[in-house]
């Protein structure tokens, strides 16, 4: 066997090492060994070619793949009730624990018949009738947003083609031209280079326009008329930015040519206001203002991200981190909004940003840990960086196993003598003891992955990098008045709150004050527990002395711990003992009976096991232990929560983990006390509740006009679904074999009792935020099989809230998404029925999403935030569209972000807009694990922490089974992760927690 490590490369070189390399190469001894070092060993591998297949191979994958479909499909079918449920039939009887439904009995998948299935008619949707308008008895809230009022005049703007063509000879002597194309999305570095060329080229030519914005890509506006432009540029001499174009010595021009777009040379500002946003697709008027909203902060510098939607300053270095910059900005959008008489409006809505940016520095200054290179890997891992010697933007996927020292470049000798050459370097300049920075990419020629190797000395970070939750603690959240503030000062330093000499060349000026409206109070539901009725007061309540409305009987809990481990700031058996005796008498007083709890030092155990195969081997100790659950404590920097979720789902029991340096009240830390709170005792037993399949509290609406929707006797079904991403994940491309699976959650009411809410993830293939087609048609036939098989009746509504999309996607959304959910729901009916005449439900779709730039703000004596419970549907929504705005919670800290729904669908399921913000009220009332209101409602809640526990419980299964995952070859030849069968093995549906909330 062949053992190469792929490797670094400018010139296609790639360094390898033979066998002799496996004496460097330690075994994994054990899991946590494995898990601590699987990201090391990645780049260590016999490479695989992935060849392309004949057209028989093809055909014949393809029906395999169909096969696997209609199996897929047909245990689906299975699940439903084996005869037809009347829905005339009387709604169950409630039983006195009515939170788990008896479980689907799953007939075995017969073998898919080769005939085509059954078409399904789905009707097309045009835009959705306006809801009525909300309306309320009381007295209506004044409340500030932070939406500026634009004027603009009707101007024609000229639309020009920008082409930057570049002339270059290659190493073998060929000479090559080039049309390079502005980057898009998250190439942020190569816009902002081809912004400062075209820049510098207009500033220098006589007949250039005044005025002008450009996107950094292939397009510039001008009020201006002109005939064509050009520039030319040679690599010699010194000009801004000129190693982006030509690495270090090498020869060769560039030449910008501006030119009139044939295709739609003008544009009037004025069609901003007519825009058909019921096609859910913005007009290239508001593409063009968006474009010269930054224009004056580019110019002056500033960094412009999110596709040109966030403006920020120059910003200060971090203290003690000198590789983080701390900025102040805003976010900056065009919303065309109803106005006068349905007639239109454009505002900009500011919002305050204040992030942390890596600072451009050379890779090594960045402190990272090496002695856990797994860590250090997953840190930089999704990065970008520029070489020191050539325009190559380095993706970093992590850091190799072996130190720079070990490794060889073919036929040239070790990396570190071509790497110093390269970049003009003294060897001595390198770290001789430290890993190499890992790039790997789908080479098509070669039909492989290939990984190429970097010195950390020959990287710099690319510029306008944010830093995300894996790199550390986030700025604190800003006080309401401070980000009221900072909008209006941040916000005229970019030029959109003062003089800008380019929005009124363009006819546009902004008001300088936000705008001021009136918000509707939305009725607060009561919150129930056994004997006792509580009114959420600030977004919050107490449960007093009352018990759970439906406690459970726990058998036993294991509260593990692996004293090794744990810091010695404290003493861990004393502490133990006190969370033994809290669990007990709380939970007592909260009507839980729990029979024993038993504390258990894993390190005594298994004291030749490290951390992580402890847990791994307690575990599958306790697979055939019945009603037992697992509190395990440890502390927040251990890596324990990935392999504690996987061992949940494989041994169906029920774990929580507890970490002490986040829950400790520390005492006289000199004689070793340490406690824990009541409320972190209250969390606990509220989340092992539930996962034991009892219910906390209930919601109680006194609207008569939401009882069909919510409430022991309602009929609908509510169905979430969300996207996440795995951490640093790249773009794949069609051809390449992707590694990270996007993960879809999947929330609905799908048990006995119509308000518990369980759920599900699927994975897929990466992509953007769109579901695959054939995975909503399985889930959303699987849901309305659980629905009737719990509930023995048919739900009259089905609604659908939709989260983690933009507006651009909305159409498909409607298109694609709604039509597969609604062709499984179909489906499914035809099957229970056995393709006799039934009737289908109404059906609503509304996109529920906290990201958005809406803030809005108390502003009566002093800057405050609205209180809880009120909703906007005029004035600042969008135009000609289902919009409304809603503020369901009181944040802790920082100012409170609305949910921004709208509706797309609604087949007269709601009436107006306070039957829908109804429902949304009771709904961010339903969470559990707490006694405050949250944020978002309970399913969309549900629907996105399924998502993200996918994804963590994936991330930890591949690195244990790497090199062994099922695959399967698809359409154009590429062996892909058998994301059906891994699904299969780690989703809820498949194990002992289909019927609970365990997420």
């Amino acid at each position: 066997m062949n053992i190469w490590i792929h490797g670094w490369n400018c010139n296609g070189w790639k360094t390898s090492t033979g066998t002799d390399a496996l004496a460097k190469l330690p075994l994994f001894s054990t899991f946590e060994h494995f898990t601590s070092q699987a990201l090391h060993y990645l780049h260590v591998f016999q490479p695989r070619k992935l060849t392309m297949p004949s057209k028989a191979n093809k055909k014949k994958a393809a029906a395999e793949r169909s096969a696997a479909l209609k199996t897929e499909e047909a245990t689906v079918q299975a699940n439903a009730p084996s005869t037809p449920v009347s829905a005339a039939l009387p709604v169950p009887t409630k039983a006195e624990t009515p939170v788990t439904s008896a479980p689907i009995q799953t007939k075995p998948a017969e073998t898919p018949k080769a005939s085509a299935p059954i078409p399904v008619e789905i009707s097309e949707y045009g835009q959705v009738a306006l809801l009525k308008r909300l309306s309320s008895t009381t007295k209506p809230e004044r409340v500030t947003t932070n939406s500026f009022q634009m004027k603009i005049d009707d101007k024609k703007v000229y639309r020009y083609l920008v082409t930057i063509t570049k002339k270059f000879t290659t190493m073998a002597g060929v000479k090559k031209t080039v049309e390079l194309a502005g980057a898009e999305g998250s190439d942020r570095h190569r816009q902002t280079i081809f912004f400062n060329l075209v820049k510098d080229f207009l500033a220098s030519h006589p007949r250039a326009p005044k005025h002008w914005a450009y996107d950094g890509a292939a397009t510039l506006y001008s009020v201006d008329k002109f005939s064509e432009l050009n520039f030319h540029r040679e690599s010699e001499g010194e000009w801004r930015d000129k190693n982006a174009f030509f690495s270090r010595g090498k020869e060769g021009s560039l030449t910008v040519s501006i030119s009139l777009n044939n295709k739609e040379p003008v544009l009037s500002m004025k069609d901003i206001l007519q825009e058909d946003l019921s096609a859910q697709t913005s007009c290239p008027t508001r593409q063009m203002l968006q474009i010269a909203l930054i224009q004056e902060a580019r110019k002056r510098g500033m960094a412009v991200v999110d596709n040109g939607k966030q403006i920020f300053g120059q910003g200060t270095p971090a203290p003690n981190e000198r590789w983080v910059i701390e900025k102040n900005g805003v976010g900056a959008g065009v919303k065309i909004v109803e106005g006068e008489k349905n007639a239109g409006a454009a505002h900009v809505v500011l919002d305050f940003k204040r992030t942390r940016f890596f600072a451009t520095v050379p890779l090594h200054d960045v402190r990272l840990d090496f002695a856990d290179r797994a860590k250090a890997s997953q840190y930089i891992k999704g990065l970008k960086a520029n070489t020191v010697y050539s325009t190559q933007l380095v993706r970093m996927d992590g850091f190799s196993q072996l130190n720079l020292r070990d490794i060889k470049v073919p036929e040239r000798g070790d990396l570190l003598t071509s790497a110093a050459t390269l970049a003009g370097r003294r060897e001595d300049q390198y770290s001789l003891n430290r890993p190499v920075v890992e790039s790997t990419s789908y080479n098509k020629k070669q039909s492989k992955m290939i990984t190429y190797s970097f010195p950390m000395e020959n990287l710099v970070l690319a510029p306008n990098q944010k830093l995300g939750p894996k790199h550390g603690n986030p700025p604190e959240c800003v006080a309401v008045h401070k980000r009221y503030g900072e909008t209006l000062t941040v916000g005229a330093a970019t030029g959109l709150l003062a003089d800008n000499d380019t929005l009124k060349a363009f006819g546009v000026s902004i008001q300088r004050t936000p705008l001021s409206i009136d918000a509707v109070n939305v009725p607060i539901p009561d919150i129930q527990y056994q004997g006792m009725m509580v009114k959420p007061n600030s977004g919050k309540w107490s449960i007093g002395r009352a018990k759970l409305i439906v406690p459970k009987n726990i058998q036993q809990i294991l509260v593990l711990y692996n004293s090794s481990a744990l810091s010695k700031h404290y003493d861990i058996s004393k502490v133990i003992g006190r969370l033994v005796d809290k669990l007990h008498s709380m939970g007592a007083l909260l009507g839980m009976r729990i029979t024993r709890i038993t504390p258990e030092d894993l390190y005594t155990t298994y004291r030749k096991s490290s951390v992580c195969e402890a847990i791994d081997k307690k575990m599958d100790s306790l697979s055939k232990v019945k009603d037992v659950m697992v509190i395990y404590a440890d502390e927040s920097t251990q890596p324990t929560h990935g392999i504690l979720k996987l061992k949940e789902r494989q041994s169906g029991v029920v774990t929580q983990r507890l970490c002490l340096d986040k829950s400790l009240l520390l005492k006289q830390s000199r004689d070793r006390q340490a406690d824990i709170g009541a409320s972190t005792i209250t969390n606990i037993l509220f989340k092992l509740n539930v996962k034991a399949g009892g219910w906390n509290h209930r919601v109680t609406h006194t609207q008569d006009d939401i009882k069909k929707f919510w409430g022991q006797t309602s009929k609908t079904l509510f169905i979430s679904y969300d996207v996440c991403h795995s951490s640093g994940a790249k773009s794949y491309c069609k051809g390449e074999t992707s590694e990270e699976p996007s993960t879809v959650g999947f929330a609905y009411n799908g048990t006995l009792d119509p308000e518990v809410i369980i759920g599900d993830f699927h994975y897929q293939l990466p992509r953007n935020e769109e579901v695959d087609e054939a995975i909503l048609r399985q889930r959303a036939g699987m849901m309305l099989n659980h629905y009737v098989d719990s509930r023995k009746t048919f739900p009259e509504n089905i609604v659908i809230l939709r989260d983690g999309v933009s507006e651009g996607q909305h159409k498909m959304v409607v298109d694609k998404e709604f039509t597969a959910i609604k062709q499984g729901i179909q489906t499914a009916l035809k099957n229970i029925y056995n393709n006799k005449p039934f009737s289908m439900p109404k059906f609503a779709l509304s996109i529920v999403t906290k990201r958005h730039a809406h803030r809005l703000f108390k502003n009566d004596t002093k800057i405050e935030n609205v209180k809880s419970m009120i909703a906007i549907d005029s004035g600042i929504v969008k135009k000609s569209a289902n919009e409304l705005i809603f503020v369901s919670h009181c944040p802790l800290k920082g100012t409170a972000q609305p949910i921004l729904v709208n509706t797309l669908i609604n087949e007269s399921v709601f009436s107006n807009n306070n039957q829908l913000v109804n429902v949304l009220a009771a709904l961010s009332c339903a969470h559990q694990k707490s006694t405050t209101i949250v944020s978002l409602p309970e399913t969309v809640y549900a629907a996105d922490e399924y998502a993200k526990r996918g994804a963590d419980i994936f991330e930890t299964y591949k690195m244990w089974h790497k090199g062994t995952l099922p695959t399967i070859e698809d359409n154009d030849g590429v062996v892909q992760y058998n994301w059906s069968l891994i699904t299969r093995d780690l989703c809820y549906h498949q194990s002992a927690f289909k019927n609970r909330r365990i997420v």
